[in-house]
């Protein structure tokens, strides 16, 4: 009997129920947040699609779970400008958003800079904090700067205190929303799964 394509997906790809019964399992609060898989998949088959997307450079299987690194250290931003920032979260929050949390974001462009881009699935409770002003909060420090945020009496602390003061920044859950924006989301939770998003859109059942 000849092969269909569909076979030869379920054979190259495995059967795609078997994510879709993990992450309703494992997963339940964030699928509640966004509308369960029916609306992840609606949303990941849009040109661009959407959804929570992480780019992983080194990532190549189609399903990952991982735990999320504690006391992660900058790429890009100074040593003393993390700290500061991440104590501001701390304190506004009760979180270290900047070192215990995993990045992502709801466009691919974004996502794609940094490696293969993977659908995001927080496991168990979760928390995400975001700003509508926030595609990248390292790159807006040179915004600030030019739209006199910092006032160059104050102190660095101070400056950076005031910068993120104006920013906007909340906590809660995901929701459906922020899918139609470019913010740059932090989510805390222990671990998460991931599922390679050009995988699963040819999974899609």
């Amino acid at each position: 009997m000849e092969q269909t394509f569909k076979d030869f997906l379920l054979e190259k790809y495995e059967n795609p129920q078997k994510y879709i019964d993990t992450l309703n399992r494992d997963c339940a609060p964030f699928l509640r947040d966004v509308g369960g898989m029916a609306n992840i998949n609606e949303m990941c088959i849009r040109r661009p699609p959407l959804g929570v997307l992480r780019g992983m450079n080194t990532a190549t299987d189609t399903f990952l779970t991982k735990e999320v690194r504690a006391g992660r250290t900058p790429v890009d931003t100074s040593k003393e400008m993390h700290v500061l920032m991440d104590n501001w979260f701390n304190d506004k929050f009760g979180h270290r958003y900047r070192s215990n949390s995993i990045f992502a974001s709801p466009r691919i462009s974004q996502a794609r800079a940094y490696g293969n881009v993977y659908m995001i699935f927080p496991i168990g409770e979760y928390k995400v904090c975001s700003s509508p002003k926030v595609r990248d909060l390292f790159n807006l420090t040179n915004v600030a700067a030019d739209k006199g945020v910092f006032n160059y009496d104050d102190t660095y602390e101070e400056g950076v205190i005031k910068w993120l003061d104006v920013l906007g920044y909340k906590q809660g859950p995901v929701t459906e929303d922020v899918f139609h924006t470019k913010t740059e989301m932090m989510i805390a939770c222990k671990s998460y799964h991931a599922l390679n998003l050009n995988d699963w859109r040819k999974m899609i059942p």
